[in-house]
């Protein structure tokens, strides 16, 4: 749903977006299995609020932020686009073009997209960092290497996206196979 014309006939790739739109625009069922997609990569908040990361291993303390939080905005901003037939690509422009159309999402896409914003800027800083320091760049934010207010700028970005997933499990919950 997410894919771009590049060379061609730019029109195909336009009709071939209408008729996938058309064809999963009133099918609950898809949208309860692209939901549960989404719920299975939960933001990592702790019981008590506070940010977790993995237990063990390689990654041990730290977070994926692609997985854990830009993952679950980009899902429920698809879904939302696909259900109000809006063809936008963009994260972005799917959060801005469903704010009043969508009586579910909608209310949440301006801090959706502030959150998306914040969360992609510290990924993007992560990764120029490790490479700056010659590694590979990936997507583990160690939490105790952010200061105190990005730290709670991300806590309030988890708390959104936990908040987003518990609509969406409400909605599809009883479509939902967990």
């Amino acid at each position: 749903f997410d894919f771009r014309p590049v060379h061609g006939d730019l029109l195909l790739a336009e009709k071939l977006r209408a008729f996938l739109g058309h064809a999963v625009r009133d099918n609950k069922l898809f949208h309860a299995h692209m939901a549960a997609v989404m719920l299975n990569n939960r933001p990592p908040l702790g019981f008590f609020g506070g940010i977790t990361g993995e237990k063990k291993g390689i990654h041990q303390g730290r977070f994926n932020i692609k997985l854990n939080g830009l993952g679950p905005i980009i899902d429920a901003a698809r879904l939302s686009a696909l259900e109000q037939k809006v063809y936008h690509t963009s994260t972005l422009d799917r959060l801005t073009e469903v704010k009043d159309r969508c009586r579910d999402l909608g209310p949440l896409s301006d801090d959706l997209a502030q959150a998306f914003e914040f969360l992609m800027s510290l990924r993007i800083r992560h990764q120029y960092q490790q490479l700056q320091a010659g590694g590979e760049p990936d997507n583990f934010i160690d939490p105790q290497r952010l200061g105190v207010l990005e730290r709670t700028m991300l806590k309030e970005s988890f708390k959104l996206v936990a908040r987003m997933q518990e609509m969406l499990k409400q909605k599809y919950g009883h479509l939902l196979v967990m």
